[in-house]
């Protein structure tokens, strides 16, 4: 093939032309792309000398800086020498010190004892044969010794310490046992003061309901009624409770607190005001029925009257009463819960558990639950027909029998007592 192409291009001048011309440019294009290939070595041996150059400085660098610190470092360990050696030199003169004062008060026991041995040598006794003291052994230095002074006197410190804590292990174990038995987990240690309820009526009889409660130098008062008389208590309207203890204690009477306006809970409050005063607390209906029982028997002393709702709380004292609402055959009547420093005191007053009550007004059963839960140390309930079986209908039902007896007595006089 080859010699068919030189035929062709002598035979043809014009095509030899051509094909000289492509081979310049060729020859040309393989020069330039040598150029460009050199050129590219010597830029990336430049790359790679400036990083090389860089290195070599930071190395330098970190050399110098390490031999800076092993100088250092030199520098305070030779100080640190320095400073023990002249520490021990000091101990060491320190120990000697007080090793020669203590061979000179050990001196004369020494000669004492040895002029003992003597004599009983010479009257024939047999000599006794002494224990080793630790003070007669020479002691080392101080620092050839396993602990410094200082040490030693910290290590006896914390063995005493050890020891006693030690002996005074079997006393916390009884008063913590004694503590967990007195007060369970979780609840506080009782106070030093003493509560007392003092019923001064309404307990085995109807009517005459009266209760104090006392706490250190405080005394409530819950209700004042009265009973009305047997049949052999001829000549005689009304009972109302002894109140001779209050009378005495009248200074420490802190107020009078009213669960419902029932005679038997509020017959008595103008005569026992006679006796002494103090502040009353009821809901609206409850004083309203005491007004108009003082303004017959007006004391000389106009008491405060003070008006609460069911959910108030009243500070007296150190007791705290809660009024609570409760449903009954009259209208604003509570139950009172005593927060006292002993625990919670829960007063039941009069009550019904009525379902559907004239006013709409549903007993706090929520709340007095939640005082339930909280703990009640004292409950104090009413026990009124608590022995019969069944239970107490609606005040609704009295409607309709009222109903009934009109319409029965269309034409008649009817009376009607509470």
């Amino acid at each position: 093939m080859l010699t068919k192409n030189k035929k062709n291009n002598n035979s043809n001048p014009a095509a030899a032309r051509v094909t000289e011309t492509v081979n310049e440019k060729k020859e040309v294009s393989r020069t330039q792309q040598t150029r460009r290939l050199a050129r590219g070595k010597n830029k990336f041996a430049v790359r790679q000398e400036k990083p090389s150059a860089l290195s070599v400085q930071t190395a330098t660098k970190s050399q110098k800086a390490t031999a800076s610190q092993k100088a250092l470092a030199s520098e305070k360990a030779l100080a640190a020498e320095r400073e023990f050696s002249s520490q021990t030199a000091l101990s060491a003169e320190s120990d000697a010190r007080h090793g020669d004062r203590i061979n000179q008060f050990l001196a004369p026991r020494a000669t004492m004892r040895t002029a003992m041995r003597s004599r009983s040598s010479q009257n024939g006794e047999k000599p006794k044969r002494e224990k080793s003291s630790p003070e007669t052994k020479t002691k080392p230095p101080v620092h050839q010794r396993k602990g410094t002074r200082k040490n030693t006197i910290l290590s006896q410190t914390a063995k005493n310490g050890a020891t006693a804590s030690a002996a005074a292990e079997p006393v916390a174990r009884k008063r913590a046992a004694a503590e967990k038995a007195t007060h369970p987990k979780g609840a506080s240690p009782v106070p030093a003061g003493k509560l007392r309820v003092i019923p001064l009526g309404g307990i085995g009889e109807i009517g005459k309901n009266m209760t104090a409660i006392e706490y250190e130098n405080d005394i409530v008062i819950i209700d004042v009624g009265v009973a009305f008389p047997d049949e052999d208590m001829l000549g005689i309207d009304l009972v109302i409770p002894d109140v001779s203890y209050l009378v005495k204690n009248a200074a420490r009477v802190r107020g009078i607190l009213i669960t419902h306006g029932h005679e038997d809970h509020v017959g008595a409050i103008a005569y026992v005001l006679r006796q002494f005063s103090a502040p009353v607390y009821g809901t609206a209906l409850s004083l309203g029925i005491i007004r108009g029982k003082l303004a017959e028997n007006p004391p000389q002393i106009k008491p405060e009257l003070h008006t609460v709702e069911a959910g108030d709380k009243v500070r007296l004292g150190a007791l705290t009463a809660e009024f609570i609402h409760v449903n009954h055959s009259i209208a604003d009547a509570c139950a009172i819960a005593f927060h006292t420093p002993l625990g919670i005191v829960y007063h039941s007053g009069d009550f019904k558990l009525d379902v559907s009550p004239m006013d709409g007004n549903l007993m706090d059963l929520v709340r007095i639950g939640e005082l339930g839960k909280q703990g009640v140390a004292l409950l104090l309930c009413e026990s009124t027909n608590a022995e019969r079986p069944g239970f107490t209908p609606s005040e609704r039902s009295v409607g309709s029998s009222l109903e009934r007896v009109f319409t029965q007595y269309e034409h008649q006089r009817l009376i009607v007592a509470t």
